[in-house]
Protein backbone atom coordinates (compact mmCIF):
# COMPACT_ATOMS: atom_id res chain seq x y z
CA UNK A 1 0.00 0.00 0.00
CA UNK A 2 1.18 3.62 -0.37
CA UNK A 3 -0.56 6.41 1.68
CA UNK A 4 0.21 10.01 0.10
CA UNK A 5 -0.98 13.00 1.34
CA UNK A 6 -0.86 15.60 -1.82
CA UNK A 7 -2.16 15.59 -5.07
CA UNK A 8 -1.83 12.57 -7.13
CA UNK A 9 -3.09 13.56 -10.91
CA UNK A 10 -5.88 11.43 -10.93
CA UNK A 11 -9.68 11.82 -10.25
CA UNK A 12 -11.24 8.22 -8.38
CA UNK A 13 -14.36 7.22 -7.04
CA UNK A 14 -13.87 8.79 -3.14
CA UNK A 15 -12.04 12.06 -4.54
CA UNK A 16 -15.06 13.88 -3.30
CA UNK A 17 -17.17 12.95 0.07
CA UNK A 18 -20.97 12.82 -0.18
CA UNK A 19 -22.02 16.01 -0.08
CA UNK A 20 -23.08 18.35 3.03
CA UNK A 21 -26.45 20.00 2.57
CA UNK A 22 -26.86 23.02 4.40
CA UNK A 23 -30.57 25.06 4.15
CA UNK A 24 -30.66 28.70 2.09
CA UNK A 25 -32.37 31.68 3.96
CA UNK A 26 -34.50 32.38 1.04
CA UNK A 27 -36.10 30.81 -1.85
CA UNK A 28 -34.32 29.33 -4.80
CA UNK A 29 -30.58 29.44 -4.35
CA UNK A 30 -28.87 30.15 -7.62
CA UNK A 31 -25.82 31.35 -8.71
CA UNK A 32 -23.12 31.92 -6.41
CA UNK A 33 -19.36 33.44 -5.87
CA UNK A 34 -16.90 31.98 -3.30
CA UNK A 35 -14.80 34.67 -2.03
CA UNK A 36 -13.23 35.91 1.50
CA UNK A 37 -15.73 38.70 1.73
CA UNK A 38 -14.91 39.71 5.04
CA UNK A 39 -10.82 39.45 5.37
CA UNK A 40 -9.97 36.52 7.46
CA UNK A 41 -8.77 34.49 4.67
CA UNK A 42 -11.26 31.93 4.78
CA UNK A 43 -13.94 32.00 1.77
CA UNK A 44 -17.03 32.89 2.20
CA UNK A 45 -20.15 32.55 -0.08
CA UNK A 46 -23.03 35.08 -2.06
CA UNK A 47 -25.54 33.16 -3.17
CA UNK A 48 -28.41 35.06 -5.40
CA UNK A 49 -32.00 33.65 -4.24
CA UNK A 50 -34.05 33.70 -7.04
CA UNK A 51 -37.27 33.26 -6.02
CA UNK A 52 -36.36 35.79 -2.78
CA UNK A 53 -35.23 38.67 -5.21
CA UNK A 54 -32.35 38.87 -2.89
CA UNK A 55 -28.45 38.22 -2.17
CA UNK A 56 -27.13 36.01 0.79
CA UNK A 57 -24.64 36.46 2.33
CA UNK A 58 -23.09 32.92 3.89
CA UNK A 59 -19.72 33.86 6.13
CA UNK A 60 -17.55 30.77 6.63
CA UNK A 61 -17.01 30.07 10.53
CA UNK A 62 -14.85 26.73 10.75
CA UNK A 63 -12.04 25.94 8.71
CA UNK A 64 -11.12 22.19 9.81
CA UNK A 65 -10.00 19.23 8.13
CA UNK A 66 -13.70 17.49 7.81
CA UNK A 67 -16.46 19.39 6.04
CA UNK A 68 -18.91 18.20 7.94
CA UNK A 69 -17.91 20.42 10.47
CA UNK A 70 -17.81 23.11 8.55
CA UNK A 71 -20.34 25.64 9.21
CA UNK A 72 -21.74 29.04 7.83
CA UNK A 73 -23.00 31.76 9.29
CA UNK A 74 -26.20 33.39 7.68
CA UNK A 75 -24.86 37.05 7.89
CA UNK A 76 -27.60 39.13 5.93
CA UNK A 77 -30.35 39.10 3.12
CA UNK A 78 -30.35 42.36 0.66
CA UNK A 79 -33.07 43.18 -2.27
CA UNK A 80 -31.78 42.62 -5.37
CA UNK A 81 -34.43 43.22 -7.96
CA UNK A 82 -36.63 41.10 -9.14
CA UNK A 83 -35.63 37.50 -10.39
CA UNK A 84 -31.48 38.27 -9.83
CA UNK A 85 -29.51 35.81 -12.23
CA UNK A 86 -25.92 36.78 -12.81
CA UNK A 87 -23.32 37.74 -9.72
CA UNK A 88 -20.15 38.87 -9.63
CA UNK A 89 -17.55 39.75 -7.22
CA UNK A 90 -14.92 42.76 -8.02
CA UNK A 91 -13.26 45.71 -6.16
CA UNK A 92 -15.60 48.66 -7.82
CA UNK A 93 -13.85 51.41 -6.63
CA UNK A 94 -10.23 49.94 -5.39
CA UNK A 95 -10.66 50.52 -2.05
CA UNK A 96 -8.88 46.61 -1.59
CA UNK A 97 -12.38 44.98 -0.37
CA UNK A 98 -14.71 43.13 -3.21
CA UNK A 99 -17.61 43.85 -4.00
CA UNK A 100 -21.16 42.34 -5.15
CA UNK A 101 -22.40 42.96 -8.49
CA UNK A 102 -25.89 41.35 -9.40
CA UNK A 103 -27.88 41.44 -12.34
CA UNK A 104 -31.90 40.82 -12.23
CA UNK A 105 -33.28 39.46 -15.14
CA UNK A 106 -36.42 42.23 -15.08
CA UNK A 107 -35.63 45.16 -12.99
CA UNK A 108 -34.32 47.92 -15.08
CA UNK A 109 -31.18 47.92 -13.59
CA UNK A 110 -28.58 46.42 -11.89
CA UNK A 111 -26.87 46.50 -8.75
CA UNK A 112 -23.95 47.39 -6.69
CA UNK A 113 -23.43 46.21 -3.05
CA UNK A 114 -20.41 47.97 -1.84
CA UNK A 115 -18.44 45.93 0.90
CA UNK A 116 -18.07 47.29 4.11
CA UNK A 117 -17.08 44.25 6.12
CA UNK A 118 -14.77 43.87 8.88
CA UNK A 119 -12.75 40.72 9.87
CA UNK A 120 -15.62 38.32 11.35
CA UNK A 121 -18.31 40.69 10.53
CA UNK A 122 -20.11 40.76 6.73
CA UNK A 123 -21.93 44.17 5.96
CA UNK A 124 -22.90 46.04 3.15
CA UNK A 125 -23.39 49.34 2.04
CA UNK A 126 -27.21 50.19 0.91
CA UNK A 127 -27.76 49.26 -2.51
CA UNK A 128 -26.70 51.45 -5.42
CA UNK A 129 -29.12 50.67 -8.82
CA UNK A 130 -27.59 51.67 -12.30
CA UNK A 131 -30.45 52.18 -14.95
CA UNK A 132 -30.36 49.82 -17.22
CA UNK A 133 -33.53 50.05 -18.94
CA UNK A 134 -34.29 47.01 -21.55
CA UNK A 135 -35.70 44.34 -19.23
CA UNK A 136 -35.20 40.37 -20.21
CA UNK A 137 -33.12 37.39 -20.06
CA UNK A 138 -29.71 38.73 -19.37
CA UNK A 139 -25.74 37.64 -19.55
CA UNK A 140 -22.89 39.82 -18.01
CA UNK A 141 -19.38 40.03 -17.22
CA UNK A 142 -17.48 42.11 -14.97
CA UNK A 143 -14.07 43.04 -16.67
CA UNK A 144 -11.54 45.60 -16.86
CA UNK A 145 -12.00 46.14 -20.67
CA UNK A 146 -10.01 49.45 -21.83
CA UNK A 147 -6.88 49.00 -18.68
CA UNK A 148 -7.59 51.74 -16.40
CA UNK A 149 -7.61 49.20 -13.38
CA UNK A 150 -10.74 49.52 -13.10
CA UNK A 151 -13.97 46.44 -13.62
CA UNK A 152 -16.26 47.72 -16.23
CA UNK A 153 -19.60 45.80 -16.88
CA UNK A 154 -21.41 44.37 -19.90
CA UNK A 155 -24.62 43.20 -19.91
CA UNK A 156 -26.03 41.49 -22.72
CA UNK A 157 -30.12 41.35 -23.27
CA UNK A 158 -31.45 38.79 -25.92
CA UNK A 159 -34.84 40.92 -26.27
CA UNK A 160 -32.76 44.32 -27.18
CA UNK A 161 -30.55 42.21 -29.62
CA UNK A 162 -27.59 44.31 -28.00
CA UNK A 163 -25.17 43.97 -25.25
CA UNK A 164 -24.63 47.34 -22.90
CA UNK A 165 -21.49 48.81 -22.21
CA UNK A 166 -21.25 50.58 -18.69
CA UNK A 167 -17.13 52.24 -17.40
CA UNK A 168 -16.38 51.98 -14.18
CA UNK A 169 -16.17 55.54 -12.96
CA UNK A 170 -16.17 54.87 -9.35
CA UNK A 171 -13.42 56.47 -7.07
CA UNK A 172 -12.39 55.24 -3.48
CA UNK A 173 -15.21 57.57 -1.85
CA UNK A 174 -18.12 57.23 -4.84
CA UNK A 175 -19.18 54.48 -6.78
CA UNK A 176 -20.50 55.25 -10.13
CA UNK A 177 -20.64 54.02 -13.83
CA UNK A 178 -21.17 55.27 -17.11
CA UNK A 179 -23.02 54.00 -19.92
CA UNK A 180 -20.78 54.30 -22.89
CA UNK A 181 -23.53 52.46 -25.35
CA UNK A 182 -24.67 49.36 -26.67
CA UNK A 183 -23.14 47.04 -29.57
CA UNK A 184 -25.10 44.64 -31.37
CA UNK A 185 -25.24 40.70 -30.17
CA UNK A 186 -27.54 37.86 -31.15
CA UNK A 187 -31.01 37.97 -29.68
CA UNK A 188 -30.26 33.87 -29.12
CA UNK A 189 -26.87 34.58 -27.16
CA UNK A 190 -26.92 32.21 -24.46
CA UNK A 191 -23.75 33.05 -22.86
CA UNK A 192 -21.20 35.90 -22.44
CA UNK A 193 -17.00 35.49 -21.38
CA UNK A 194 -14.52 38.02 -21.12
CA UNK A 195 -11.02 37.20 -21.52
CA UNK A 196 -7.81 38.20 -23.64
CA UNK A 197 -7.47 36.04 -26.93
CA UNK A 198 -4.42 37.50 -28.55
CA UNK A 199 -2.32 38.07 -25.92
CA UNK A 200 -2.38 41.70 -26.21
CA UNK A 201 -4.04 42.93 -22.67
CA UNK A 202 -7.32 43.47 -23.83
CA UNK A 203 -10.16 41.16 -23.25
CA UNK A 204 -12.23 40.48 -25.91
CA UNK A 205 -16.23 39.66 -25.59
CA UNK A 206 -17.61 36.58 -26.75
CA UNK A 207 -21.10 35.19 -27.23
CA UNK A 208 -22.43 31.82 -26.93
CA UNK A 209 -25.44 31.21 -29.75
CA UNK A 210 -28.64 28.83 -29.62
CA UNK A 211 -29.31 29.30 -32.63
CA UNK A 212 -25.94 29.42 -34.56
CA UNK A 213 -23.29 27.13 -35.68
CA UNK A 214 -20.78 30.65 -34.85
CA UNK A 215 -19.75 31.85 -31.72
CA UNK A 216 -18.99 35.20 -32.15
CA UNK A 217 -15.95 37.20 -30.94
CA UNK A 218 -15.92 40.77 -30.43
CA UNK A 219 -12.19 42.44 -30.43
CA UNK A 220 -11.25 44.68 -28.06
CA UNK A 221 -9.77 47.62 -29.14
CA UNK A 222 -9.88 49.99 -26.28
CA UNK A 223 -8.13 52.58 -24.84
CA UNK A 224 -7.59 53.84 -21.64
CA UNK A 225 -11.15 55.98 -20.68
CA UNK A 226 -12.13 54.83 -24.03
CA UNK A 227 -14.12 51.65 -24.23
CA UNK A 228 -14.40 50.14 -28.04
CA UNK A 229 -14.69 46.58 -29.86
CA UNK A 230 -14.49 46.24 -33.57
CA UNK A 231 -16.71 44.50 -35.63
CA UNK A 232 -17.55 39.95 -34.97
CA UNK A 233 -15.27 37.45 -35.59
CA UNK A 234 -17.35 34.48 -36.19
CA UNK A 235 -15.72 31.05 -35.48
CA UNK A 236 -17.78 27.78 -36.84
CA UNK A 237 -18.05 25.28 -34.05
CA UNK A 238 -20.77 23.38 -36.94
CA UNK A 239 -23.70 23.13 -33.79
CA UNK A 240 -25.55 25.45 -31.36
CA UNK A 241 -23.81 26.32 -28.13
CA UNK A 242 -25.51 27.19 -24.82
CA UNK A 243 -22.37 28.36 -23.06
CA UNK A 244 -18.83 29.33 -23.03
CA UNK A 245 -15.99 29.53 -20.53
CA UNK A 246 -12.37 30.16 -20.31
CA UNK A 247 -9.45 27.18 -20.03
CA UNK A 248 -5.36 26.87 -21.04
CA UNK A 249 -6.59 23.14 -21.21
CA UNK A 250 -3.26 22.17 -22.62
CA UNK A 251 -1.07 24.80 -20.69
CA UNK A 252 0.78 26.77 -23.39
CA UNK A 253 -0.24 29.95 -22.02
CA UNK A 254 -3.24 30.62 -24.43
CA UNK A 255 -6.77 30.81 -23.51
CA UNK A 256 -8.76 28.15 -24.47
CA UNK A 257 -12.54 28.41 -25.13
CA UNK A 258 -15.19 25.52 -23.56
CA UNK A 259 -18.26 25.30 -25.10
CA UNK A 260 -21.53 23.92 -24.32
CA UNK A 261 -23.78 22.49 -26.67
CA UNK A 262 -27.36 21.11 -25.54
CA UNK A 263 -27.75 19.75 -29.66
CA UNK A 264 -25.35 16.96 -28.78
CA UNK A 265 -25.25 16.73 -25.01
CA UNK A 266 -21.55 17.65 -25.43
CA UNK A 267 -18.90 20.04 -24.70
CA UNK A 268 -15.99 21.18 -27.06
CA UNK A 269 -12.77 22.75 -26.66
CA UNK A 270 -11.86 25.35 -29.00
CA UNK A 271 -7.85 25.18 -29.01
CA UNK A 272 -6.03 28.69 -29.28
CA UNK A 273 -3.22 29.27 -32.34
CA UNK A 274 -4.06 33.19 -31.94
CA UNK A 275 -1.06 35.76 -31.89
CA UNK A 276 -1.38 39.58 -31.29
CA UNK A 277 -3.79 41.13 -33.36
CA UNK A 278 -5.28 37.65 -35.43
CA UNK A 279 -7.54 35.55 -33.38
CA UNK A 280 -7.91 32.12 -34.49
CA UNK A 281 -8.62 28.28 -33.59
CA UNK A 282 -8.11 25.35 -34.02
CA UNK A 283 -11.11 23.15 -34.92
CA UNK A 284 -12.57 22.02 -31.86
CA UNK A 285 -12.46 18.62 -30.25
CA UNK A 286 -15.71 17.23 -28.59
CA UNK A 287 -16.56 15.02 -25.46
CA UNK A 288 -20.03 13.44 -24.28
CA UNK A 289 -22.10 14.60 -21.55
CA UNK A 290 -24.45 12.27 -19.41
CA UNK A 291 -27.51 14.93 -20.31
CA UNK A 292 -28.28 18.41 -21.50
CA UNK A 293 -25.45 21.12 -19.82
CA UNK A 294 -26.44 22.93 -17.49
CA UNK A 295 -23.39 25.12 -15.76
CA UNK A 296 -19.77 24.51 -15.92
CA UNK A 297 -16.48 25.38 -13.65
CA UNK A 298 -12.64 24.84 -14.51
CA UNK A 299 -10.56 24.07 -11.55
CA UNK A 300 -7.68 21.58 -11.00
CA UNK A 301 -9.41 18.84 -9.36
CA UNK A 302 -6.23 16.47 -9.01
CA UNK A 303 -3.41 18.95 -8.51
CA UNK A 304 -1.64 17.60 -10.90
CA UNK A 305 -1.19 21.42 -12.36
CA UNK A 306 -4.42 21.00 -15.21
CA UNK A 307 -7.33 22.82 -15.42
CA UNK A 308 -10.63 19.97 -14.95
CA UNK A 309 -13.70 20.65 -16.22
CA UNK A 310 -17.17 20.01 -14.17
CA UNK A 311 -20.03 20.48 -15.91
CA UNK A 312 -23.24 19.80 -13.83
CA UNK A 313 -26.09 18.20 -16.70
CA UNK A 314 -30.29 18.00 -16.67
CA UNK A 315 -31.35 13.95 -17.66
CA UNK A 316 -28.66 12.10 -15.61
CA UNK A 317 -29.26 15.12 -12.46
CA UNK A 318 -25.48 14.76 -11.81
CA UNK A 319 -22.13 16.73 -11.94
CA UNK A 320 -19.63 15.50 -14.46
CA UNK A 321 -16.20 15.78 -14.26
CA UNK A 322 -13.95 16.09 -16.83
CA UNK A 323 -10.07 15.07 -16.21
CA UNK A 324 -7.75 17.10 -18.38
CA UNK A 325 -4.85 14.91 -19.99
CA UNK A 326 -3.99 17.45 -22.47
CA UNK A 327 -0.35 17.78 -23.65
CA UNK A 328 0.45 19.21 -27.26
CA UNK A 329 -3.13 17.72 -28.13
CA UNK A 330 -6.33 17.83 -26.39
CA UNK A 331 -7.84 15.29 -24.72
CA UNK A 332 -10.00 14.94 -21.58
CA UNK A 333 -11.53 11.81 -20.23
CA UNK A 334 -14.90 11.68 -18.47
CA UNK A 335 -13.18 10.75 -14.72
CA UNK A 336 -16.51 10.46 -12.16
CA UNK A 337 -20.32 11.85 -12.08
CA UNK A 338 -21.27 12.92 -8.95
CA UNK A 339 -24.79 11.93 -8.19
CA UNK A 340 -27.48 14.48 -7.43
CA UNK A 341 -30.88 14.63 -6.12
CA UNK A 342 -31.83 17.88 -8.19
CA UNK A 343 -30.13 19.59 -11.03
CA UNK A 344 -27.75 21.67 -9.66
CA UNK A 345 -27.92 25.56 -11.14
CA UNK A 346 -25.66 26.99 -9.25
CA UNK A 347 -21.77 25.45 -9.51
CA UNK A 348 -18.72 26.65 -7.75
CA UNK A 349 -15.37 25.10 -7.51
CA UNK A 350 -12.71 26.93 -4.83
CA UNK A 351 -10.32 25.62 -1.66
CA UNK A 352 -12.39 25.56 1.73
CA UNK A 353 -10.50 24.23 4.27
CA UNK A 354 -7.40 25.20 2.96
CA UNK A 355 -5.45 22.05 1.65
CA UNK A 356 -5.10 23.42 -1.65
CA UNK A 357 -7.54 20.69 -2.84
CA UNK A 358 -10.75 22.69 -4.27
CA UNK A 359 -13.87 21.54 -2.99
CA UNK A 360 -17.53 21.59 -5.18
CA UNK A 361 -20.70 23.90 -4.68
CA UNK A 362 -23.90 23.62 -5.41
CA UNK A 363 -27.23 25.46 -5.12
CA UNK A 364 -30.22 23.30 -5.40
CA UNK A 365 -33.16 25.65 -6.06
CA UNK A 366 -35.94 22.93 -5.10
CA UNK A 367 -34.72 21.68 -2.19
CA UNK A 368 -34.07 25.60 -1.17
CA UNK A 369 -30.23 24.45 -0.12
CA UNK A 370 -26.54 24.70 -1.04
CA UNK A 371 -24.32 21.43 -0.65
CA UNK A 372 -20.45 21.65 -0.52
CA UNK A 373 -18.55 18.22 -1.74
CA UNK A 374 -15.07 17.83 0.03
CA UNK A 375 -11.98 17.48 -1.97
CA UNK A 376 -9.93 14.82 -0.39
CA UNK A 377 -7.08 15.52 -2.64
CA UNK A 378 -4.19 13.65 -2.01
CA UNK A 379 -6.01 11.72 0.73
CA UNK A 380 -6.10 8.53 -1.09
CA UNK A 381 -4.66 4.82 -0.30
CA UNK A 382 -3.38 2.65 -3.36
CA UNK A 383 -3.96 -1.16 -2.70
CA UNK A 384 -2.00 -3.58 -4.56
CA UNK A 385 -3.77 -6.84 -5.62
CA UNK A 386 -2.36 -10.65 -6.78
CA UNK A 387 -3.38 -12.46 -10.13
CA UNK A 388 -6.35 -14.82 -8.67
CA UNK A 389 -8.16 -15.14 -5.35
CA UNK A 390 -7.92 -11.55 -2.72
CA UNK A 391 -8.90 -10.84 0.83
CA UNK A 392 -9.80 -7.13 0.93
CA UNK A 393 -11.26 -3.87 2.60
CA UNK A 394 -12.67 -0.52 2.43
CA UNK A 395 -9.23 1.44 3.34
CA UNK A 396 -11.06 4.37 3.16
CA UNK A 397 -14.59 5.33 2.67
CA UNK A 398 -15.37 6.62 -0.74
CA UNK A 399 -18.41 8.14 -2.10
CA UNK A 400 -19.67 5.07 -4.07
CA UNK A 401 -19.26 2.16 -2.28
CA UNK A 402 -20.17 0.11 -4.74
CA UNK A 403 -18.13 -2.89 -5.31
CA UNK A 404 -16.99 -2.52 -8.77
CA UNK A 405 -16.59 1.31 -8.22
CA UNK A 406 -13.94 0.67 -5.16
CA UNK A 407 -11.93 -2.05 -6.52
CA UNK A 408 -12.55 -1.36 -9.98
CA UNK A 409 -10.18 -3.82 -11.96
CA UNK A 410 -11.47 -6.98 -10.06
CA UNK A 411 -13.54 -9.20 -12.27
CA UNK A 412 -17.11 -7.94 -12.15
CA UNK A 413 -19.18 -9.70 -9.64
CA UNK A 414 -16.39 -11.60 -7.99
CA UNK A 415 -16.18 -9.19 -4.63
CA UNK A 416 -17.71 -11.51 -1.95
CA UNK A 417 -18.55 -10.79 1.80
CA UNK A 418 -19.24 -13.76 4.31
CA UNK A 419 -22.13 -14.52 6.65
CA UNK A 420 -20.33 -16.86 8.74
CA UNK A 421 -22.10 -19.95 6.83
CA UNK A 422 -22.72 -18.16 3.36
CA UNK A 423 -21.38 -16.20 1.07
CA UNK A 424 -23.15 -13.28 -0.15
CA UNK A 425 -22.62 -10.59 -3.19
CA UNK A 426 -23.17 -6.45 -1.51
CA UNK A 427 -24.76 -4.28 -3.15
CA UNK A 428 -22.37 -1.81 -0.95
CA UNK A 429 -19.01 -2.40 1.10
CA UNK A 430 -18.56 -1.83 4.57
CA UNK A 431 -16.46 -0.35 7.26
CA UNK A 432 -14.57 -3.25 9.09
CA UNK A 433 -15.95 -6.46 6.67
CA UNK A 434 -13.12 -8.21 4.83
CA UNK A 435 -14.35 -9.46 1.38
CA UNK A 436 -13.21 -11.62 -1.51
CA UNK A 437 -12.03 -10.65 -4.70
CA UNK A 438 -11.00 -11.98 -8.05
CA UNK A 439 -8.35 -10.61 -10.62
CA UNK A 440 -7.50 -11.89 -14.06
CA UNK A 441 -4.43 -10.15 -13.46
CA UNK A 442 -2.99 -8.74 -10.38
CA UNK A 443 -3.00 -4.45 -10.35
CA UNK A 444 -3.25 -1.71 -8.09
CA UNK A 445 -6.16 -0.08 -7.18
CA UNK A 446 -6.27 3.64 -6.42
CA UNK A 447 -8.71 4.49 -3.42
CA UNK A 448 -9.81 8.03 -2.16
CA UNK A 449 -12.22 9.13 0.59
CA UNK A 450 -12.80 9.55 4.43
CA UNK A 451 -9.78 8.10 6.76
CA UNK A 452 -11.24 5.41 8.82
CA UNK A 453 -9.46 5.57 11.89
CA UNK A 454 -11.18 3.29 13.80
CA UNK A 455 -14.09 0.77 13.98
CA UNK A 456 -16.33 -1.39 15.99
CA UNK A 457 -17.58 -4.87 13.93
CA UNK A 458 -20.67 -6.42 16.01
CA UNK A 459 -20.28 -10.29 15.60
CA UNK A 460 -23.96 -10.94 17.01
CA UNK A 461 -23.35 -15.17 16.84
CA UNK A 462 -19.97 -17.21 18.07
CA UNK A 463 -18.60 -20.47 16.75
CA UNK A 464 -17.60 -18.71 13.22
CA UNK A 465 -15.13 -17.70 11.32
CA UNK A 466 -15.58 -13.43 10.10
CA UNK A 467 -14.19 -11.38 7.44
CA UNK A 468 -11.85 -8.56 9.23
CA UNK A 469 -11.35 -5.37 7.24
CA UNK A 470 -8.62 -2.91 7.96
CA UNK A 471 -8.26 1.01 8.66
CA UNK A 472 -6.36 3.37 6.76
CA UNK A 473 -3.22 3.31 8.16
CA UNK A 474 -1.16 -0.16 8.95
CA UNK A 475 -2.06 -1.03 12.55
CA UNK A 476 -0.39 -3.60 14.75
CA UNK A 477 -2.77 -6.94 15.51
CA UNK A 478 -2.29 -5.74 19.11
CA UNK A 479 -4.84 -3.33 18.16
CA UNK A 480 -7.32 -5.80 17.70
CA UNK A 481 -9.96 -5.35 21.03
CA UNK A 482 -12.23 -8.22 21.27
CA UNK A 483 -15.18 -7.55 23.62
CA UNK A 484 -15.35 -10.15 25.73
CA UNK A 485 -12.21 -11.60 25.14
CA UNK A 486 -13.30 -14.52 25.87
CA UNK A 487 -14.39 -14.56 22.54
CA UNK A 488 -11.22 -15.04 20.51
CA UNK A 489 -10.30 -18.10 19.37
CA UNK A 490 -6.42 -17.71 19.74
CA UNK A 491 -4.00 -17.79 16.87
CA UNK A 492 -7.15 -17.76 14.54
CA UNK A 493 -6.58 -14.42 12.50
CA UNK A 494 -5.03 -14.87 9.04
CA UNK A 495 -3.88 -13.13 6.08
CA UNK A 496 -3.69 -14.51 2.24
CA UNK A 497 -1.07 -13.49 -0.32
CA UNK A 498 -2.85 -14.92 -2.89
CA UNK A 499 -1.33 -18.60 -2.77
CA UNK A 500 -1.31 -19.66 0.59
CA UNK A 501 -2.82 -18.14 4.12
CA UNK A 502 -0.36 -15.94 6.13
CA UNK A 503 -0.45 -15.33 10.09
CA UNK A 504 -0.29 -11.07 9.97
CA UNK A 505 1.92 -8.89 12.46
CA UNK A 506 0.19 -5.96 10.77
CA UNK A 507 -3.32 -4.95 9.60
CA UNK A 508 -2.68 -3.51 6.20
CA UNK A 509 -4.91 -1.20 4.19
CA UNK A 510 -7.50 -2.58 2.03
CA UNK A 511 -6.91 -6.02 2.96
CA UNK A 512 -9.09 -8.55 4.32
CA UNK A 513 -8.39 -11.41 6.68
CA UNK A 514 -10.09 -14.40 8.35
CA UNK A 515 -10.71 -14.74 12.50
CA UNK A 516 -13.08 -17.03 14.40
CA UNK A 517 -14.71 -16.28 17.55
CA UNK A 518 -16.55 -18.42 19.92
CA UNK A 519 -19.18 -16.23 20.78
CA UNK A 520 -21.22 -13.03 20.64
CA UNK A 521 -18.37 -10.16 21.00
CA UNK A 522 -17.42 -6.55 19.07
CA UNK A 523 -14.01 -6.39 17.66
CA UNK A 524 -12.61 -2.98 17.52
CA UNK A 525 -9.53 -2.06 15.49
CA UNK A 526 -8.02 1.20 16.54
CA UNK A 527 -4.58 2.76 15.52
Amino acid sequence: FNHQFTGIGEIVNGTFAEAVEYPAANSGPFSMIVSDIDGDTIPDLAIEHLYGNSVGMYRSIGIVDTIKNYHFSYEADYGAGFFPYTIHRIDVNNDGDLDVITVPYYSPFFSIFTNRSTMGTIGFEPRIDIALNPVGTKFSIAEDLDNDGKCDIAICVQESSATYIFRNTSTPSNVSFQFIGSIPSSPTATGILSTDLDGDGKPELIFSDNSSNYIAIKKNISSPGNILFGSDIAVNISEKSSSVNNIDADSDGRIDLMVTSDENRSFMILKNISVSGNITFDLPTHFQLSGFPITSAVNDIDGDGKPDILISTTDSTGIDIFENYSAANILFTKALQMPLINMALGLASADMNGDEAPEVMITDLHQNTFSLFQNFGGRVTTVNTNTGWNLVSLPRVPIDRTPQEVFRNSVPGSIAGFTGSLYFIPDSMRTGNGYWAYYYLGSTETIAGVSINTFSLIVPTGNRWILLGSISNPTSINNIIVTPISALAPGSLFGFNGLQYTVPTVLEPGKGYWMYVYQPCTITVTQ
